[in-house]
């Protein structure tokens, strides 16, 4: 049987909530998704795509590692 172990909740500040949230990534251009990620650093877009605005590109076990954290 799975044991259920509570968490604390991970909120924004009341004034960030509009900044946070985000339509789904798939909806945006390859443009505006590079002008979101650069322009709002509270978007949660930057768990998706934590290399957004890198030179370099990740590799995905990388990538993975730099979501998780």
């Amino acid at each position: 049987m799975a044991t259920i172990v509570p968490f604390r909740a991970i909120r924004p500040q009341a004034d960030k909530v509009h900044l946070v949230v985000t339509r789904s990534f798939i909806t945006y251009s390859k443009k505006e998704l590079i002008h979101k990620l650069q322009s709002n650093p509270y978007s949660f877009l930057h768990v998706i795509y934590p290399d957004a605005g890198s030179s370099v590109k990740i590799k995905s076990k990388e990538r993975l590692q730099l979501i998780r954290i």
